[in-house]
C-alpha cells in the first residue's frame, strides 16, 4: 500500500490576502528515542524553504500545520485520511490562522558544521549546537549523515527533526545536500533517519 497523498483537495479561504503554496516533495523523517518512535510528514517545495506543510495523526485528530516563516503566519488545517486501490487520499479543512511566533528560548543558540568524513556521494557532518551567541558553551552534538542533491534541502531537515529550531531560518548547513539521518552525539539515544522521499505536484491557495 503507498503511504502518502496522490490527491490533495483544498478549499480557498477569504483571509484577506491570497497565496499559492507550491509544493514539490514529500518526504518522511522516522525519529526514534530509547523506545519511542514517532514520524514527521512533511511537504516542501524544493525551490522555496521559506515555508512547509507538516501532518501530524493523534490518537484524536488529524491536524496539518502550513508553516510560512517568510510571512511570520501558520494556517491550521484537519485532515482526513481515506483509502482508495491502495492509494491514500488526504482531504483538508481549515481551521484557523495564526502569527507565527519566534521561540525565545533557543533564540541565542548558534551552531558549527564541519565535515569529519567524505566521499563520492556522501558526508558526515558534525554539527555542535553552542547556547550562546559567542559560541562558548556547547548544548550538544550531532554527527549528520548527508546525500549530494541538486537542491539545499537542509532546512526540510531542520523544519521536519530540529524541534524548538524549526523556525529559524538562519540555521543553515548551505551545501546542496539531503540529510539521510542524525544522531546525537553523547549518552541521549536520539537518532533520525529519512524514510520517504517522493517528488510530487501539488498547489495550495489560500
Amino acid at each position: 500500500m503507498k503511504y502518502f497523498i496522490t490527491l490533495l483537495l483544498l478549499v480557498n479561504f477569504n483571509l484577506g490576502f491570497s497565496q499559492d503554496y507550491k509544493f514539490n516533495l514529500l518526504t518522511k523523517y522516522i525519529v526514534n528515542q530509547e523506545d519511542r518512535e514517532w514520524e514527521r510528514i512533511v511537504y516542501s517545495n524544493v525551490d522555496d524553504s521559506n515555508y512547509f506543510l507538516s501532518l501530524n495523526k493523534t490518537q484524536d485528530e488529524n491536524l496539518a500545520y502550513l508553516s510560512d516563516m517568510k510571512n511570520k503566519i501558520v494556517h491550521h488545517f484537519y485532515f482526513i485520511e481515506n483509502i482508495e486501490n491502495g492509494e491514500i487520499y488526504f482531504t483538508f479543512k481549515f481551521i484557523k490562522s495564526e502569527k507565527l511566533k519566534p521561540i525565545s528560548l533557543t533564540s541565542n543558540f548558534r551552531f558549527k558544521f564541519e565535515t569529519i568524513k567524505e566521499d563520492s556521494s556522501f558526508k558526515t557532518i558534525k554539527m555542535t549546537g553552542y547556547k550562546n551567541k559567542k559560541m562558548t558553551k556547547i548544548g550538544g552534538i550531532s554527527e549528520l549523515k548527508v546525500k549530494k542533491h541538486p537542491k539545499n534541502l537542509f532546512p526540510l531537515y531542520r523544519f521536519s527533526y530540529m524541534h524548538l529550531f524549526e523556525y529559524r531560518t538562519d540555521i543553515d548547513l548551505g551545501e546542496n545536500c539531503i540529510v539521510e539521518s542524525s544522531k546525537i552525539v553523547g549518552e541521549l539515544k536520539l537518532e533520525c533517519h529519512l524514510a520517504y522521499y517522493k517528488e510530487i505536484a501539488l498547489v495550495l491557495k489560500i
